[in-house]
């Protein structure tokens, strides 16, 4: 044994993490660059740093590992903050490793001094300025362990040059430990109390009209959910994990809390159980008028601060979720024996889960308009999906409308809603594209987006190119800011600063980075032009000019919100 730099310690430490991909742009952070190729942990280069976060928190949801991601110090740190905030809103498990100046030239105003940790603590679960080089792989194995236990969420290591290049002994004590391949943090899931599962269990077996509302925090538990929802024959709803039960499956009462609360259909539950999910306002906050005020709600949380937040709660539950569900599986194969009869409810949300995709289908295919319906396009789109693809949707309207239309195969982590479910933090697209190509290099990777989230990160094409990544991406492109264009026209009466140009072209600047471009302006035409954006083997730019339809959720807001709340709620 020998010398080793800090920044080799780092890498070790990243691989005995397992480590695929650091997703990165290159700066002061070069030494971890050289430390990761030794440990053959590829690097994608970007070329913006909130891309790299993006691409950490996509490969999370894609794969349910930690993402990983870096920049240099200072501007570059500062880059990232859009990307921060959206992490740490969704709870996604990140490591973010940064550099800075020395801890020798502290309050010496040298270039690029600046303390990202003070910035950055407030939106992340955990950060720290590393001192001393030594300990570098253990502070690598406690930011996996922080991001990764308990309700998930971003981390941040600074490390400062001196300590980064600086060389230390190998047989160094607080080497070794660090670089001990095993033992840095607990696979343990921690369960509920058995007490609080039985009388959970016996609301849900008498209530007449119970629902499952799961959340992200649930899709580790998505086999022990779905057999206690086959035992039960209690219907399931997902807020955010759109792909956590098929819709053509009996037990799928709608895909998405919006057309849950425009049917009424929360109306009429009777107990509802919330897993993994926050109550929050996607939710009506399971209060009056999107609930009934005499429902039960039964909350399993991996945090018991967050049991009985926004209203009271009948039976809270700390614990995993999956750990939790086991449970809920095993006491219900004890009580029932057999499966339970299938509710009347359950028929009841058939009839009006048929009904809606019959109004569906007739708005995909009304006449009279120049331009491509937005239900048209998704109608297409779905229509040539399988199994084996990657589904991805960004924007505001144009995220709602692919909910309504576009339908998933039960495939959790192969269908994800880029802006989250409580960050609304737009224009991810490519850099999640580039990560689930990564993440599933045989499946195809198609995203739909609006034309006003594309370009916040439509640089990335670049990226995806130079990394062969190839991708489709369809811009539902109607020439504005549609949700806000939408709540300035209700609360207003006229529109300002959202109109986006028709004169643009988005299939000619990915043609610019030598990737796919195309543009559709007929109906007919949109199959044909997937299949050879796809055939093309580029990342592929699909221009499709639509018709500016606000989507009915623009309006369900505000009727449930209140009038009062419009400006806020749309501006």
């Amino acid at each position: 044994m020998g010398q080793i730099s800090g920044a080799k310690l780092i890498g070790k430490a990243l691989k005995n993490e397992n480590v695929k991909y650091l997703f990165a742009l290159c700066g002061g952070n070069v030494p971890i660059f050289d430390a990761c190729i030794d440990e053959e942990i590829s690097i994608i280069d970007v070329r913006h740093e909130q891309a790299a976060v993006n691409m950490a928190h996509a490969w999370a949801l894609l794969t349910g590992e930690v993402g990983v991601c870096s920049a240099q110090e200072a501007p570059g740190v500062a880059n990232m903050f859009p990307a921060v905030q959206h992490a740490w809103l969704e709870c996604v498990p990140v490591v973010m490793l940064v550099t800075s100046t020395p801890l020798s030239s502290t309050e010496k105003l040298e270039f690029h001094e600046f303390n990202p940790v003070d910035v950055v603590r407030p939106m992340t679960k955990w950060c720290l300025k590393t001192p001393y080089t030594p300990r570098l792989a253990e502070y690598v194995n406690q930011a996996f362990r922080e991001a990764a236990s308990g309700r998930p969420g971003p981390v941040l290591l600074d490390f400062p040059m001196d300590i980064l290049i600086s060389p230390v002994n190998e047989e160094n004590p607080d080497v070794q430990i660090g670089l001990t391949p095993y033992g840095h943090r607990t696979k343990t899931r921690p369960y509920g109390n058995p007490a609080m599962i039985k009388k959970a269990l016996d609301m849900l077996l008498k209530a007449e009209r119970p629902l499952i509302i799961v959340g992200w925090g649930a899709v580790h538990a998505q086999e022990e959910i779905l057999k206690f929802a086959e035992l039960t024959k209690i219907p399931i709803i997902p807020n955010g994990p759109m792909g956590f039960i098929a819709p053509d499956n009996p037990l799928s009462a709608f895909c998405g809390s919006i057309a849950a609360i425009e049917r009424g259909i929360y109306a009429q539950v009777d107990v509802v159980m919330i897993v993994g999910n926050r109550i929050n306002d996607w939710i009506g906050y399971c209060l009056p008028p999107v609930f009934n005020e005499n429902v039960k709600v039964i909350q399993v949380d991996i945090r018991p601060e967050e049991i009985g937040r926004n209203r009271p709660i009948d039976v809270g539950i700390v614990g995993d979720s999956k750990s939790v569900m086991s449970q809920f599986v095993e006491m219900a194969k004890e009580v029932l024996r057999k499966p339970g009869k299938k509710y009347a409810w359950l028929q009841e949300l058939e009839k009006v889960k048929k009904e809606l995709e019959q109004i569906r289908e007739k708005d995909a295919l009304a006449e009279g308009s120049e331009l491509i319906l937005p239900q048209r396009l998704r109608k297409e789109v779905n229509e040539i999906l399988t199994p084996d693809t990657v589904f991805l949707i960004d924007g505001g309207d144009s995220s709602f409308w692919s909910i309504d239309y576009v339908k998933s195969f039960g495939k959790v982590r192969k269908y994800i809603i880029c802006p989250g479910t409580h960050s609304g933090h737009l224009g991810a697209c490519v850099p999640f594209a580039i990560s689930a190509k990564l993440a599933y290099p045989d499946d195809k990777v198609l995203c739909i987006t609006g034309d006003g989230s594309f370009l916040f990160n439509a640089v990335e094409l670049d990226t995806a190119r130079r990394h062969n990544t190839p991708f489709v991406i369809v811009i539902d492109n109607n020439c504005a800011w549609g949700m806000v264009m939408v709540g300035q026209e209700m609360t207003y009466g006229r529109t300002c600063g959202t109109e986006l140009s028709p004169a643009t072209r988005y299939d000619k600047l990915a043609e610019a980075f030598d990737c796919y471009g195309e543009l559709v302006t007929d109906p007919t035409e949109i199959k044909p032009a997937i299949k050879r954006a796809f055939d093309s083997g580029l990342p592929a730019v699909l221009d499709v000019r639509t018709k500016r339809v606000p989507h009915p959720v623009n309006y369900l807001l505000a009727a449930v919100s209140g009038p009062e709340n419009l400006p806020f709620k749309y501006v």
